[in-house]
């Protein structure tokens, strides 16, 4: 058993099938016009499914900046701050 190899999706099984598929059939046919556009809507799928991930770093950076606020902010009700430590936090893009 290798722990290191990608398991493959089953659109992406499909995919490989039916391009294995074409490589035999001539190009000419109403078939090989068939399979193309199967494979068109399996890559549309493939494309969407990817899309649903949700991307984490647009929710670390504000959870981050939120923290470093509400430390700061417990920070001045305690001590003195000499210094301005509101330019230490970040500001994320807009």
């Amino acid at each position: 058993m290798n722990l290191f190899t990608k398991k493959i999706s089953p659109i992406d099984e499909e995919i490989n099938r039916l391009i294995t598929q074409l490589s035999t059939m001539n190009p000419k046919t109403k078939g090989y016009v068939a399979v193309v556009k199967n494979l068109e809507t399996l890559y549309q799928a493939r494309g969407c499914k990817s899309q649903d991930k949700m991307n984490w770093e647009s929710i670390i950076g504000p959870a981050a900046s939120l923290i470093s606020i509400l430390l700061i902010m417990n920070h001045e009700e305690l001590h003195v701050i000499s210094t301005k430590a509101l330019g230490f936090i970040w500001k994320g893009k807009v």
